[in-house]
């Protein structure tokens, strides 16, 4: 991207040819929804509104783009088709919904809620599912931890990571804060029931976020701030139920992973620096 106007959360399209991505253009102050073609660089608007707009996603099938946006004060999930531009809206409800986020299978469609009364911590996850179309959707309340921020799908869909607030004494005290989760999700028809719910960090970091599966869907790395202070790339695996620290020593954020599955991708502040770093993950 260049020019003026501000570039954010950029996504691959799923066949790899295109990104769909936010963007804001400073002088004509409109949020915009781009689509950009990786080998012309053309850029597409898909949306432009005078109100916000909030983190695109593909449809695992490339033919429509999800997000939030914010009409009359109101943020809601709507969708654009590629094909023509149309914009249908799928949620309309007082509270505030933003951050959708698609299974593999394009099958269901998450977003984060929090309530009208601008209580923000409570904020729970809805999944939507489309057996009688985008038009008419079913909703799925969440039945789960409070103030939740879903992160991740298992590669099967089975599954979904998240952070969720805990009380934690690993600061030496009892205080409020974020632990990594995951947990099984079974939706019914009208919740959606977080169970087998399972603590990655048990009780040893201050604060976790951003917990991510690997691709085979066996292990969840996250970062979180050790009880030094300093943010470390920590790993579970799923299956022996273990925890181990991958990188430590310094700000190590953001983990994401290669997609064999051997490695991971973070980025960490040492000696005043920023810059990016691989792990290995050692096959079991």
């Amino acid at each position: 991207t260049r020019g003026d106007a501000v570039h954010a959360w950029p996504q691959w399209s799923p066949d790899g040819k295109q990104l769909v991505a936010w963007s804001y253009d400073t002088a004509a102050r409109q949020h915009r929804v781009v689509l950009i073609d990786i080998a012309s660089g053309k850029t597409r608007d898909l949306v432009a509104s005078s109100g916000m707009l909030d983190r695109p996603v593909f449809h695992p099938n490339g033919q429509h783009v999800a997000y939030a946006a914010q009409v009359k004060g109101n943020w809601d999930i709507w969708l654009v088709r590629l094909a023509d531009g149309e914009t249908m809206r799928l949620t309309s409800e007082a509270q505030m919904e933003s951050n959708p986020l698609w299974s593999a299978d394009g099958k269901v469609l998450s977003y984060k809620v929090a309530p009208a009364t601008g209580v923000y911590s409570l904020t729970g996850q809805y999944f939507m599912t489309f057996e009688n179309g985008y038009a008419n959707p079913t909703i799925h309340a969440w039945n789960g931890p409070e103030s939740v921020q879903m992160n991740h799908w298992s590669p099967d869909g089975g599954r979904i990571a998240y952070t969720a607030e805990v009380i934690s004494d690993a600061s030496g005290r009892d205080q409020v804060t974020y632990a990594a989760m995951v947990s099984d999700l079974n939706l019914t028809e009208s919740r959606a029931n977080a169970t087998g719910t399972r603590l990655l960090a048990k009780g040893l970091t201050l604060g976790d976020r951003g917990p991510v599966f690997s691709p085979g869907g066996d292990k969840v790395a996250f970062w979180a701030w050790n009880r030094d202070g300093a943010a470390a790339i920590w790993l579970f695996d799923l299956e022996a139920d273990a925890l181990e620290p991958l990188a430590t020593g310094g700000g190590a954020m953001y983990p994401q992973w290669r997609p064999d599955g051997n490695a991971i991708l973070f980025e960490s502040n040492v000696n005043g620096q920023v810059d990016l770093f691989t792990v290995a993950v050692a096959a079991r």
